[in-house]
């Protein structure tokens, strides 16, 4: 009898919180789309019905083959009508390579600018591929995500039926926010040098994800989303650039029961196989240390069916972009957290503990940043509406970037998250080491910053009714939504946090008037005096450069520099400004 492939997934990998609650990927649209009207015409088609995959790159990393299977299983039962792709991300010519590397076998169009999936939603596009089956009209039938299918048991369903969850207009959560005017006395922060990074068809950029100017300014490193792997630039009138490729035995280092061709081949062909390089920091002048997520995949063989376990691992890999090599590669010990937490590979190392050695890692734990539903375990572990879930609850692990081991625990979650029975949904807490190895803490929803000898009281963007001394303890656990909406009603998040000797600096990302958070474009810089505890000067980061939109920015650890990357679909700009601190 012939073998059956089976896939057991282990502990299903994905970058968001977000990308755990079944409802999050719901749209609720019950009007005309004029989009699908325009594409209808454009591509000449004449089915009753088309099929749209929204396809946002690596959003899902481990879960892309399922775009190529499910377009086979519809195929297999029969559907007569059209079959296209949308593929949203900001990067065209990225987008274009995206297309002929995966072999998507439908016809797809490059939306750099989300205008057909934000008329249908204002869901934030980074989500695991959706199909929504439209009739001819422009009227959504039905709809899947391809997060947790399972192809036999629900394709059938979404090809045959219509939508059986009524569909309702959704609330745009744009309600609160600040006017722009507000802030136009503040002073701008000024452009002191750029790199310009142009793009064409053969030389092209992803999205940046991550960049980082190594201390001698020599090198740009870029990290892109839709591949999560690192370039390095030279910065110099000769340039080039070079990928960062940890050698295969580092690869397949936790798949021992693979041979190099048969993993290089599971690597070509299986998701779960693909190795992702997050975040990473620099030690010394030629030492870039990276956060790693490396597949563990075994493989078991039982009566005639071939079984594949898949899950993830994480290391620190040393890397000398000098010598162009991995030095060191460290396994991080993960085994020493509590089984019910996870680590959030997506943790920012924009601060290190240079003194203990010691990177720290966002933890997290229980609904609704683990699970699709309310749990019905009501333990310390799931239960955010349970005390108990708050008796332990960092906010980090830290661990030895030398050893891989756990050193410490930081931080706790905050009262308002408790009362919101939010758990670690929108925490999203920040830390930051000085030279003396003090840490500096911050969370979402707190006006104070945690060190390890005091707390600094700072001036808060928080819409003030859900700081923690104003709100009252919910009734009830929640449902998803409910989350989604305070989430996006917190009017401010700090995106960053650095110290610079006696100075804390903080980067706010505030909600304007009339969009949401993820869209607003107000970016505020305070500066705080750590030994008087006093808030010294706030600045406005522009949001834009020569035409381009800000997208993400890096703080150098030597000296009081802040680079911000701009960009648009076809061309990036880092520019340089220098914080003015009186040090």
């Amino acid at each position: 009898m012939k073998r059956l492939l089976i896939l057991v997934l282990m502990g299903v990998f994905s970058f968001f919180a977000s990308l755990t609650s079944s409802d999050y990927f719901r749209i609720y649209f019950n009007g005309q789309s004029k989009n699908l009207l325009s594409v209808y015409q454009a591509l000449n088609l004449t089915s009753d019905e088309i099929i749209v995959y929204f396809i946002y790159p690596n959003a899902a990393p481990r879960l892309e083959t399922l775009i190529n299977d499910s377009y086979n299983y519809i195929k297999k039962l029969n559907f007569t009508g059209d079959i296209i792709g949308v593929i949203n991300y900001p990067k065209y010519w990225y987008a274009k390579n995206y297309i002929k590397r995966m072999g998507f076998p439908f016809k797809c169009i490059i939306d750099t600018t989300f205008s057909f999936f934000s008329e249908l939603t204002n869901m934030n596009p980074i989500v695991p591929p959706l199909l929504l089956r439209f009739d001819k009209k422009g009227y959504i039938k039905n709809q899947i995500c391809l997060y947790g299918v399972n192809l036999s048991s629900q394709i059938v369903p979404f090809i045959k039926n219509l939508d059986t969850i009524t569909l309702k207009i959704e609330k745009r959560r744009v309600q609160n926010g600040f006017d722009i005017n507000e802030f136009a006395n503040l002073p701008r922060l000024q452009p002191n040098g750029f790199w310009e990074l142009n793009e064409d068809s053969v030389v092209f950029l992803d999205l940046i994800y991550s960049f980082k100017v190594d201390p001698m300014e020599k090198f740009l490193f870029l990290n892109g989303r839709g591949s999560f792997r690192w370039e390095i630039y030279k910065v110099s009138k000769d340039a080039e650039n070079f990928e960062i490729v940890p050698e295969l035995s580092i690869r397949k280092f936790f798949s021992p029961d693979f041979d190099s061709l048969e993993f290089l081949e599971l690597e070509k062909n299986f998701s779960y196989a693909k190795s992702m390089f997050m975040d990473g920091f620099f030690v010394g002048d030629s030492l870039f240390i990276i956060l790693s997520v490396l597949p563990q995949i075994s493989v078991k063989i039982s009566n005639s069916d071939t079984i594949y376990y898949a899950s993830t691992r994480f290391a620190f890999l040393h890397y000398n972009y000098y010598l162009r090599k991995v030095q060191k590669f460290i396994p991080i010990n993960l085994e020493q957290l509590p089984n019910y937490f996870g680590v959030a590979p997506y943790t920012p190392l924009n601060s290190v503990n240079r003194k203990t050695r010691e990177v720290a890692l966002m933890l997290h734990k229980g609904y609704p940043t683990v699970g699709f539903e309310k749990p019905k375990d009501t333990s310390f572990a799931s239960n955010p509406f349970s005390p108990s879930f708050y008796y332990f609850a960092p906010l980090f692990g830290t661990f030895n970037f030398e050893t891989g081991e756990l050193i410490r625990y930081l931080g706790k979650v905050g009262q308002s998250h408790a009362k919101l029975a939010a758990g670690y949904f929108m925490c999203m807490p920040l830390v930051a080491f000085d030279e003396d190895g003090h840490y500096y803490l911050s969370q979402n929803l707190s006006d104070c910053i945690e060190t390890d000898t005091c707390l600094l009281k700072i001036k808060p963007y928080f819409e003030e009714s859900l700081l923690a001394q104003n709100l009252k303890q919910v009734d009830s656990l929640p449902d998803i939504s409910f989350y989604y909406l305070i989430s996006d009603s917190t009017k401010g998040r700090i995106e960053y946090m650095k110290t610079y000797k006696n100075k804390l600096i903080l980067l706010w990302k505030l909600k304007e008037k009339n969009k949401t958070l993820n869209d607003s474009e107000i970016l505020l810089l305070q500066i705080y005096n750590i030994d008087s505890k006093t808030l010294e000067k706030e600045y406005i980061l522009p949001y834009s450069y020569d035409g381009l939109k800000f997208s993400t920015y890096f703080f150098s650890d030597k000296k009081p520099y802040l680079f911000a990357l701009y960009f648009n679909s076809r061309k990036t700009i880092i520019v340089k400004y220098v914080l003015p601190l009186t040090l």
